[in-house]
């Protein structure tokens, strides 16, 4: 992003990094709470346009981003780098013993996966999605084994704004969890990104624009 003119401000919020390992702050599932005090933040103490922040969040972050966008209007666009429609679903047949349990029970504050999987419900888009009002871009890989193609296309047709979507198939790279084995491929939604926060404000959209990309090898 700052390679295409963007500042970017790089936030460990609840469940993430340092809030989580060294101030044991669990995630929540109303994040737009901690997004909108990051912006309220960034207004006061960057020299930034308030008007041209966009928010941009990668694994279960995707479902971060998106439920903070619809309830922070003040984001200019969002880009969902790997979708989320519900973490509940994702997590309610895996077994107690997932490689990835005691992670996820770290993250939400959690003793143990019943635990996990009751708090869990609360993640979900579900009623959520028609609030997001500004232009929105989804990238997700079709082999992605964490977060499910799946919930890519129904949070897509969730939507009600504008919107984009690149979903990289298998048969290619950067078809894995967010594209790890191949980050080029987030390319194109960066470079959407750069474009939604130099542009200037657009007049309210009188009907939904809707691009669904799949990335060929």
């Amino acid at each position: 992003m700052v390679e295409r003119g963007v500042s970017v401000l790089v936030v460990d919020g609840p469940g993430q990094g340092g809030a989580l390992r060294l101030n044991h702050i669990p995630t929540r599932f109303d994040y737009e709470v901690p997004a909108s005090t990051a912006l309220d933040w960034a207004i006061a103490n960057l020299p930034i346009d308030g008007e041209r922040v966009g928010i941009m969040a990668v694994s279960m972050g995707g479902y971060m981003a998106a439920r903070s966008a619809a309830y922070e209007p003040r984001f200019r666009a969002c880009a969902i780098w790997g979708a989320v429609y519900d973490y509940y679903e994702i997590w309610a047949n895996r077994p107690d013993d997932h490689p990835l349990a005691n992670i996820v029970q770290h993250i939400v504050g959690a003793t143990n996966m019943t635990e996990a999987r009751e708090r869990l419900k609360k993640f979900t888009m579900a009623g959520h999605l028609d609030k997001i009002k500004m232009p929105t871009y989804i990238t997700h890989g079709e082999d992605d084994r964490q977060n499910f193609v799946s919930h890519a296309h129904r949070v897509y047709e969730g939507l009600t704004c504008e919107k984009e979507m690149t979903i990289v198939p298998k048969e290619s790279t950067g078809s894995s969890h967010c594209n790890v084995d191949n980050f080029t491929k987030v390319y194109p939604m960066l470079d959407w990104l750069a474009d939604q926060l130099s542009a200037p404000p657009a007049a309210s959209p009188t009907s939904v624009s809707a691009t669904h990309h799949v990335e060929s090898n």
